[in-house]
Parts: structure tokens; sequence; C-alpha cells
């Protein structure tokens, strides 16, 4: 399986001195890229800058902050949603240098260079830039067999109960067996990946739909609102509502 991509936000526009937010967590991926130096982000992994010369991308749930230019310069941002099935992906920042074909997909920075309508022509520089990461250390191979079914099994039925019995009958091995195995391909427990893939999905339908709570607890699985809202808060520190307005707001 490999990571499906799905456009929230794409624009450009010009950023300056009021271009300033800190601690923001957002449930979709970002990527950045100014065509004028001077802006730069920070989190607990550092500080990047914007550079022309560098795209910079921050996976899902990355806390940063901005830090603004002293004089405008021309910014690109592009915000996105991944599945990766195979845990494939990088979970810190990453700074790539600006190929001559990445350069010709990001165009040269002219206004109205892009617009929020060019969603295909973003999804593709978004494969572009994920093809160049580096793997996720210990990231499962094409051929383990608990993605295979087990983790298959769990990513198609989440609004449904899900047992590890159940997981270790479909894996074909006894439960402890499996508890064991599924650790060692996929660096967690059986339990924490379903939980890990409901909150992937919940910050998914947060940021790209108008769905009530009620249904978007049902679809992730959670029981009711209450325990949707406690899952959500309990990994970005945000409630569901706040999650979902961060997203309209897009880039700031």
């Amino acid at each position: 399986m490999h990571p499906l991509v799905r456009i929230a936000y794409v624009g450009f526009k010009r950023i300056d001195a009021g271009w300033s937010f800190t601690h923001r967590s957002s449930p979709f991926w970002r990527l950045y890229h100014d065509f004028d130096p001077g802006a730069a982000v920070e989190g607990p992994d550092g500080r990047f800058a914007l550079d022309p010369a560098q795209v910079l991308l921050l996976p899902a749930g990355t806390v940063f902050s901005a830090v603004p230019p002293e004089r405008p310069v021309r910014h690109f941002y592009l915000h996105f949603t991944v599945d990766d099935p195979a845990r494939r992906l990088p979970t810190t920042p990453c700074a790539l240098a600006v190929d001559p074909l990445l350069r010709t997909q990001l165009g040269d920075g002219a206004a109205g260079s892009w617009t929020r309508d060019d969603s295909l022509r973003a999804c593709a520089l978004a494969y572009q830039v994920l093809a160049r990461l580096p793997p996720r250390a210990g990231s499962a191979g094409e051929d383990d067999p608990d993605r295979d079914l087990a983790v298959r099994h769990i990513r198609e039925n989440l609004a449904t109960p899900i047992t590890v019995a159940q997981l270790a009958r479909i894996a074909g091995v006894g439960v402890d067996h499996f508890i064991r195995r599924f650790a060692r391909r996929h660096g967690t427990t059986p339990a924490r990946y379903l939980a890990v893939e409901r909150l992937a999905l919940a910050r998914h339908l947060l940021a790209t739909s108008e769905e009530p709570l009620d249904e978007v607890a049902r679809r992730c699985g959670y029981a009711s609102r209450g325990h949707l809202a406690t899952a959500v808060r309990r990994a970005t520190g945000q409630t569901p509502g706040a999650l979902r307005r961060a997203a309209a707001i897009g880039d700031e």
C-alpha cells in the first residue's frame, strides 16, 4: 500500500511581520516554500528557515511557531492529509533541496501562480516531495503479512469494535504470538495502532468535512462524541471544534 494524499488547502500570498502564531498543531501536513528569504518556523525539533533553495515539510501534529520576516516575502503553502498504511513516512520536520523538477512544479512565485483550484497540480507536488523523504526507521516492508491482513482489517473497519483476539484470528496465529510479532514489526501494540488509526481518521474528517461530531465519532469507532473529544484533546491539547476551526482558517 502506498500513501494516499488528499489536498486540504493550497495557496500563494505575501507574508510580512503580521505572519505570527505560536505553538500551532494542525491535523494535516504542511508544505512551505518561500520565494524570498526572511521567514522561518521553529519548534521542539529546531528552527527551520523558509529558504528559496528548499521546501519544508511539517508532518501532521507537528507543534511549531512562526518567525515572521522583516520585509514581505512570497509564500507558498500546501496543506494535505496522508494515509500512510505502511508507516513509512517520517514524523519530524524535513527540509528538502529544491531540484529542477521541484522548481518547475513550484513555479516562479508570480502573483496568481497558485490558486485554491490547483488541487491536481498540488497533489502531484505533494507526491513528488513525499517520494524524496527518507523512510521512517523500523517501517514495515511490503511483504508484511500482519499489515496485509490485520492492519488492513483495522483500516477498513474503524467504525466497528475491533479486538486483539479478532486480529490474531485474522493473522492466523495465537494472541500472544500476534502481539509480539506486531510490536516487533510495527513498533507498537495492536491496541495502540488501532487508537492511532482512529485518531488519524478523526483528524482528517475534522479538517476536511463538516460532518457533525456525533457522526465523526461513529465513523471512527468512538462510543460517543465525548470519547472523541477526550482522544483528540489528549493527543493535540485542543478540542475537536478548535481543530476544525484551525483547518477552516487555512494558512495564516
